[in-house]
């Protein structure tokens, strides 16, 4: 297969855009109903898997692209935006290199490329636009809209989706399937139906926490990929936030929800206002543990374990969340040296577009920890005692083994330390 083909299938892929219609500024009716005079659309396309890798292309509202790829083996490389409606993408491939630079308006679009790039027979069709001729398929896997004086829509919802959230897919879990790596979540007999959802792309940082939450609990020393340890509110915002209880990220979840507008998901003793809570709990306590979800309610959570998994895994047979080398996806005791979490977003992501679901922290998740077995419900246990956690860390012996997107662990809910933070979900519909 010449690697022009390659070539072709990225320069397909943006032109998808504009087929699109994700024009920036502009009235955009293709999504579901969007009204208003002044709407503009964010859309993510992805390849499910390609070459071994992943391709992944944002056109913004605000009229920029974000292009991230990985082909198996070769480099990965990251678009730079360079002003509105145009980036560049440099990055080393085999003994050469590639350089596109890309220049979008309401209705043009133009591509240059250092090799001759072939037709690729494009076709679109229903959320997703195809090269025939190898038979590569990327889909639309989520959007944000606003406007001035209306409603934007993702698939029928009134709601917009929050900037850095993907759309998960939905999954039908039959219980006979056979997972690489193997699962204790996914297990035989166990039959699932999980919906689509939209996961924050990176863990909550400092910044967002902070932002919501008054203050910033973290106790670990804050790096920039490089290592150089970081400083100051500015600078250490983009690190996760840590040392949060599975209590704390409850709060965080119903507090964020009630920020923006959204129906919270959790209550304790029927209240959804985290201000009627009391004070966080330091020891295990059982009004708090008592705490219940409604998943059908539109606000943020944390994702049940089969959500994390499934996420996790991307639609690949990774032992890591995007690689079976942990060193491109994680950071962990190993590269870390044991000096702290690091920017988010700065390792490779998975096939779905999620950086950091191996590694930096511990991720709490909904489900009471316990075996799961044919007849576990979609949510988890029924009671215990600890709650999941998942990913691994920045810090902790034999790293590689609970950086895994297989390995389940446990916590008592009130428990915290600088490996501890969170991601968080909403329901996509």
């Amino acid at each position: 297969m010449k690697k022009s083909r390659i070539f072709a299938v990225l320069a397909a892929m943006a032109m998808g855009l504009a087929l699109f219609g994700c024009s920036n500024g502009s009235s955009d009716s293709s999504e579901g109903g969007n009204t208003g005079s002044s709407t503009s659309q964010s859309a993510v396309f992805q390849s499910s898997k390609f070459y071994g890798g992943t391709i992944q292309i944002e056109y913004k509202a605000d009229g920029t692209y974000l292009m991230t790829w990985s082909l198996g083996d070769y480099s990965a490389a990251n678009a730079t935006n360079k002003g509105k409606g145009t980036y560049t993408l440099d990055g080393n491939f085999e003994n050469g290199t590639i350089h596109q630079h890309q220049t979008h308006s309401s209705d043009t679009l133009s591509s240059e490329w250092v090799e001759e790039v072939e037709d690729s027979n494009l076709a679109v069709k229903d959320g997703k636009f195809t090269v025939d001729d190898i038979g590569v398929t990327f889909t639309k896997v989520g959007s944000s809209s606003s406007s001035g004086s209306g409603t934007g829509s993702e698939g029928g919802s009134s709601e917009p989706v929050a900037e850095n959230f993907v759309k998960i897919p939905a999954a039908s879990i039959a219980g006979t399937e056979e997972w690489t790596p193997s699962s204790e979540i996914f297990v035989s007999g166990r039959k699932l139906e999980i919906a689509s959802f939209y996961m924050s792309d990176h863990e909550v940082t400092r910044g967002e926490y902070k932002a919501v939450m008054g203050s910033d609990p973290s106790t670990a020393r804050a790096n920039d990929k490089d290592g150089n340890e970081l400083t100051g509110d500015d600078n250490v915002k983009n690190n996760p936030v840590n040392s949060i209880s599975w209590y704390a990220a409850l709060v965080y979840c119903n507090k964020l929800s009630m920020k923006e507008g959204f129906e919270p998901c959790y209550a304790i003793d029927g209240k959804t206002d985290p201000s009627e809570w009391g004070t966080v709990p330091e020891f295990f306590d059982g009004k708090w543990s008592a705490a219940t979800c409604d998943f059908t309610a539109s606000g943020y959570r944390l994702p049940t374990e089969a959500e994390w998994e499934w996420a996790a895994r991307g639609g690949e047979n990774y032992t890591y969340a995007g690689s079976d080398t942990i060193d491109e996806v994680a950071w962990y005791t190993g590269n870390t040296n044991d000096r702290g979490t690091r920017d988010v977003k700065t390792k490779k992501a998975n096939a779905y577009g999620l950086y950091d679901m191996s590694g930096n922290v511990w991720e709490w998740c909904w489900d009471w920890y316990g075996s799961i077995s044919s007849d576990t419900s979609a949510s988890g246990s029924a009671s215990g005692s600890y709650r999941c956690n998942r990913g691994g860390s920045w810090h902790y012996y034999d790293g590689a083994r609970y950086a895994r997107v297989a390995y389940r662990d446990d916590s008592s809910p009130n428990f915290y330390d600088n490996r501890f933070g969170l991601r968080v979900v909403r329901n996509a519909n």
